[in-house]
């Protein structure tokens, strides 16, 4: 069984998460403790509220080096999810422009409705294109729909970063993000009933054919 944890920084759905990973085998745990994350096969980023909070919270945490080490050093799998992909990237423009972990060229932005049949928020269950051949859409038919709950999203420097979008507002926008061992989705999978239990698995059976 891989040794996944997940990042507690105050900003999450900590136990849903959990839950989703024990619904495949998975006994993730939770910490805020950065040693906790010393010598782990991957690390969760969940997360639900501000761009500059989650970013505070993990510097004040002291995790900002150990995640860039567990990514870039040890080239460990991580997965974001919701503002955890978000703050992946370089910056935001959330509350003014705001550095991130910088681990995934590109920026987060505001969702710009064209019209009324677009809201900010964005909220609820949306069809989501994925790229055939990607990790975390595997077992996932094109076109199912996820749940979202976001008002900004991650509009990435390399497009072939992008492995799933959906339509909003007249254009197509990045919901999840594959590089290299980097992972991101836009949605909750946790709350995205069988299919986001099917993105669950399919990261924890990446991380376990990894496992050394």
């Amino acid at each position: 069984m891989p040794n996944i944890a997940i990042v507690d920084y105050g900003m999450g759905n900590l136990e849903s998460v959990r839950q989703a990973f024990a619904s495949v085998g998975v006994d993730c745990s939770i910490s805020s403790d950065p040693c906790h994350f010393e010598d782990i096969d991957a690390m969760v980023i969940p997360g639900v509220g501000a761009f500059g909070e989650g970013m505070k919270n993990l510097e004040g945490m002291g995790m900002i080096d150990v995640i860039r080490s567990h990514a870039v050093e040890r080239k460990k799998p991580l997965l974001g999810i919701c503002l955890g992909m978000q703050l992946l990237v370089d910056n935001s423009e959330e509350g003014g422009m705001r550095d991130g972990l910088g681990l995934v060229g590109g920026s987060v932005r505001r969702l710009e409705p064209s019209s009324r049949a677009f809201l900010v928020p964005n909220m609820g269950w949306c069809d989501t294109v994925t790229r055939a051949g990607s990790v975390l859409f595997d077992a996932v038919p094109n076109g199912e729909p996820f749940y979202f709950v976001h008002s900004y999203y991650t509009d990435l420097a390399d497009p072939e970063r992008s492995v799933a979008t959906i339509r909003y507002s007249d254009s197509d926008i990045t919901v999840a993000l594959e590089a290299d061992n980097l992972f991101g989705v836009q949605f909750h999978p946790e709350k995205s009933q069988d299919y986001g239990i099917e993105v669950i698995n399919s990261f924890a059976q990446y991380v376990a054919g990894g496992k050394k």
